[in-house]
Order: C-alpha cells, then sequence, then structure tokens
C-alpha cells in the first residue's frame, strides 16, 4: 500500500495536510473517513482497484475542495466528498492523483 501526505504552508489561508492512501482496501468510505482523523490532516484520498477499474474516494473538512479536484480526473461530487473511476492501473491512478493534488495546491498559492 501506497501513502503520502502534502503539506502546504504558501498561502495564508491554506494550510493543510492532504492524505492518500492507495492498495487493497475493502472498505473505501471507512478508509478515507479514517484518515481524516489524522491531526491536521483536511482532506484524504483512498485508492482501491476492483475488477479493471481504479475506484477514489475523497473526503474534505472543508478548506479543500474534493469535486474540483476529481472533476480534473473526470469524476465529480461536492465540496467535502467526491469521487471517481479510473480505468487505468493503481499505480498510474496514484500518480494522477498526486499530480491533480501538486497542481491544486500551486493554483491555491
Amino acid at each position: 500500500m501506497k501513502n503520502f501526505f502534502l503539506k502546504s504552508n504558501n498561502r495564508k489561508d491554506f494550510s493543510s495536510k492532504i492524505g492518500v492512501s492507495a492498495g487493497t482496501i475493502k472498505n473505501k468510505a471507512e478508509a478515507v473517513k479514517e484518515l481524516l482523523n489524522i491531526k491536521e490532516v483536511e482532506a484524504s484520498f483512498v485508492l482501491a482497484r476492483k475488477d479493471d477499474r481504479v475506484f477514489i474516494s475523497a473526503r474534505s473538512l472543508g478548506n479543500i475542495n474534493v469535486h474540483v479536484l476529481m472533476e480534473n480526473l473526470g469524476g465529480g461530487g461536492h465540496r467535502d466528498m467526491a469521487g471517481a473511476q479510473l480505468d487505468t492501473s493503481l499505480e498510474k491512478a496514484y500518480e494522477m492523483v498526486k499530480d491533480t493534488i501538486q497542481t491544486y495546491i500551486k493554483e491555491e498559492e
């Protein structure tokens, strides 16, 4: 299972950590909520492969618009709860999510 955390301190009102986990996860909804319980984590993303698809579940405490992030990957949802499905490998999906988050952080600075 891959995990990473990003921290952005460059913008006055955007100082938050983002948690991402990818791997074999039976309950994505539970896992994505649990990541938000980690101190200072304000958004979480869980990626899990099922058959030929990667399912992404995203949650936010409100400061990070996960809808925008998931929309950039062809998904959608709400500001604090969103998701996407990708027809690719778990490794490629992980890199796509990571790149999308890093672009979002740069645009928010």
